[in-house]
């Protein structure tokens, strides 16, 4: 290999190293060094058309990337562009979030109220090809850019799912996408409900407003926080979620939220709980599923290893991994795992996932139609015990009975359309008679 070709690859070498925070630069291996300038010299002399040196460069980088693990990544050009439209949440494509698996796409989460969610698209599918293009040969950043679109415009996928040999073909309508980050609702008994779609910079200060707000209209007596599809976000933003939540006066396990360790002292930390919290006699159901995944996880499990929330639903994803974005001088970007994180009791959450302490199916399929539909949670009310005060002492409100017959409609329409949603309202309404 001549001096010059070798001279270009080390240089090559040293400034992307340069750029990475606390990295001792050492001397690559020279004969892995002299067979890649065999390569190199081979492919733009032999090859039989004539290849751009800096797409082949670019691709040898993003070679090394994907070897490593499903969520690192090289971007350059139009995939930085992408990745910072993405962060902002407003863009036209179908609502999912993806990575590379094994050479394929697959789906880690639906967001819901989008157009893949409509069309049936559902964790964990892989997509293998996108309008009769292979996915295979375009990397999970080509697959994201080639799904996006103007709006109205329609894109073909084909999906393989679960044990299922024949793909599916799945027609979805691009759309612009708004991600809702908080959105409330408030149930039987003044049930709270908050419904956390992905952490971002204003995610904590969002939740505590909402919660906030449910409590001003009617003290809440439980609280549901939905993070089922919710794909993760920012890690500083799911810690000041959590801390909302517990008080580090009251809790053990050295007061941690979640660390994380790697093998650069950079990727080592460790977030606590600070003192005080909101609703600390309340009692809170985390409902999770397939799609919530990462930050998502990090919440939920540190609610459940402190015992201040009981975690339903289905398994979690399994992404216990901390991406580093990091800049290169030609502002291309490595995105590359630099960590592991860990529950206060030291669990990790990769490919693991977040175990809920009650498994609950997305339907109860012995539900027959018509069958009665009221949990035995539901007649363990003041009304049916025996010798209870009747209403003849009470004076008449009918708007007030109308309401909490509304609310009982409304429930039970819930156990049909939402089973798990139904199941943690039961929950709580149990825990509340266990409290009185």
């Amino acid at each position: 290999m001549s001096a010059i070709v070798r001279k270009q690859i080390l240089g090559l070498l040293l400034v992307a190293s340069s750029a990475m925070p606390q990295i001792n630069v050492t001397q690559p291996p020279l004969m892995s060094i002299e067979k890649f300038g065999q390569v190199y010299a081979i492919v733009t002399q032999a090859h039989v058309d004539e290849v751009d040196e800096g797409e082949l460069f670019d691709n040898a980088i993003r070679g090394v990337m994907s070897g490593l693990d499903p969520h690192s990544d090289y971007l350059t050009g139009r995939q930085v562009s992408e990745l910072q439209m993405s962060s902002v949440g407003n863009y036209a494509g179908l609502g999912i979030e993806v990575f590379s698996s094994r050479g394929l796409i697959q789906v880690s989460t639906v967001f819901d109220n989008t157009p893949a969610s409509r069309a049936g698209l559902q964790s964990g599918d892989y997509i293998v090809a996108i309008d009769d293009q292979l996915t295979k040969d375009i990397g999970s950043t080509g697959a994201i850019a080639q799904m996006r679109g103007d709006p109205g415009s329609s894109v073909v996928l084909t999906v393989l799912r679960g044990n299922q040999n024949t793909p599916l073909s799945i027609e979805v309508v691009r759309e612009i996408i708004n991600i809702d980050e908080v959105v409330t609702d408030r149930f039987i008994d003044n049930i709270g409900y908050v419904k956390v779609s992905v952490f971002n910079d204003n995610t904590a200060s969002e939740v505590y407003n909402a919660v906030q707000s449910l409590n001003k209209q009617d003290s809440i007596q439980g609280l549901i926080v939905d993070l089922r599809n919710n794909p993760g976000g920012i890690l500083g933003a799911v810690v000041d979620a959590v801390d909302l939540f517990l008080d580090a006066d009251e809790i053990d396990l050295d007061q941690k939220i979640v660390y994380t360790s790697g093998r650069i002292h950079h990727s080592d930390s460790i977030y606590r709980a600070s003192s005080g919290q909101m609703l600390p006699s309340v009692p809170i159901v985390v409902i999770i599923n397939e799609g919530s995944a990462s930050a998502a996880e990090i919440f939920a499990a540190a609610l459940q290893d402190h015992q201040r929330a009981v975690v339903i639903g289905n398994k979690s994803f399994g992404k216990g991994s901390v991406q580093t974005v990091l800049p290169l001088p030609d502002n291309s970007l490595l995105k590359l795992t630099t960590a592991l994180y860990y529950t206060p009791q030291g669990k990790s959450i990769q490919a693991n996932g977040v175990i809920p302490d009650i498994y609950i199916p997305y339907k109860q399929a012995e539900l027959a139609s018509g069958e009665q539909t009221e949990s035995w949670f539901d007649q363990m009310t003041e009304a049916n015990l025996p010798d209870h005060l009747v209403d003849k002492y009470l004076p008449d409100n009918p708007q007030l009975t109308d309401r909490k017959e509304a609310m009982r409609a409304r429930k039970d329409r819930i156990a049909h359309e939402d089973f798990q949603l139904y199941q943690a309202i039961v929950l709580l309404q149990g825990m509340q008679n266990d409290h009185s």
